[in-house]
């Protein structure tokens, strides 16, 4: 007869491993650019008028830059990639007196390009405003008549700038933002900068510089008279400028602010590239400041 049967024992070793994310996935994105920059001040010329702030391009939300439609998300893959252009601070024109076109921003690759102009330049001496994300604003003369209007906006971008009066010794009109006209230099007031957009993660961007004026105390949406740097906000948010007091021919340009590229995506981190923090809405955020490659790893 056969003795009991015995079982050996078979020890069973089981591999945990990560389960890689739903794949395709979607990806909300900002593009912005650049602000424009202004140059100094002229007493016995001209007043500035406020350069226009970068132009703005983004999903998640029903309208972009300008009033227009915004995008749809982007659909990428594991292994597919985009690179990420951010314009950086427009330069200041001081003692030319003419305001500085403002840098643009990119976001392209996997099939999808986007560019956000940047901003437009504040008109000043013998310069006009220039057609940006949005538009320049017009100068305000300091004798005789004829300051120049302000410029358009990119289409879907951004708005157009503020007119200068057509009036000896008047302020300038403000820059154009990406949600708002520049409105129109009057007196001894500039005309107000335009409104930026605001996106997703409850942040304005895009907004104009202030038109100047020396009796002007100066506005929220502005360029710093005193740093050089806009003063509206937070960094990397495409603001364009303006100062807040000083029409002295030696000094009061200010740079453009630089502008930026946000992706966006729902849960953990999914890829690399950027500034990665963990954000509003349960999403994970990629922030490009410099230029930079966003990979989807997971």
């Amino acid at each position: 007869m056969f003795g009991p049967r015995i079982l050996s024992s078979i020890s069973f070793t089981t591999k945990h491993r990560r389960v890689p994310h739903s794949l395709p996935n979607l990806f909300d994105f900002l593009v912005v650019g650049g602000g424009g920059a202004i140059g100094g001040g002229n007493s016995g010329q001209y007043y500035s008028g406020g350069s226009g702030g970068g132009g703005v391009i983004c999903s998640g939300q029903a309208l972009q830059g300008g009033g227009g439609n915004a995008q749809p998300p982007i659909i990428l893959s594991l292994g597919q990639s985009l690179s990420c252009a951010p314009g950086g601070e427009a330069a200041t024109n001081n003692g030319t007196y003419n305001g500085t076109h403002g840098n643009s921003s990119s976001l392209s690759g996997s099939g999808y390009s986007f560019t956000a102009e940047g901003g437009g330049a504040g008109a000043g001496n013998s310069a006009a405003a220039s057609v940006g994300g949005g538009g320049g604003g017009g100068w305000g003369p300091a004798s005789g008549t004829g300051g120049p209007a302000g410029a358009a906006g990119t289409t879907n971008q951004g708005r157009a700038g503020g007119n200068g009066p057509n009036y000896a010794n008047a302020a300038g009109g403000g820059g154009g933002g990406a949600g708002g006209t520049g409105g129109n230099g009057s007196g001894n007031y500039g005309g107000n900068a335009g409104e930026g957009l605001d996106w997703i993660d409850g942040k304005a961007y895009g907004y104009g510089g202030r038109g100047t004026r020396g009796a002007d105390p100066g506005g929220a949406a502005e360029g710093n008279y005193a740093s050089n740097r806009p003063s509206g906000g937070a960094p990397n948010r495409g603001a364009g400028s303006g100062y807040q007091v000083g029409n002295d021919s030696s000094g009061g340009a200010c740079y453009g602010g630089a502008g930026v590229v946000i992706i966006a995506y729902l849960g953990e981190q999914i890829a690399t590239g950027g500034t990665v923090t963990k954000g509003p809405l349960g999403k994970t955020w990629h922030t490009f400041t410099q230029s930079g490659t966003f990979l989807v790893t997971g």
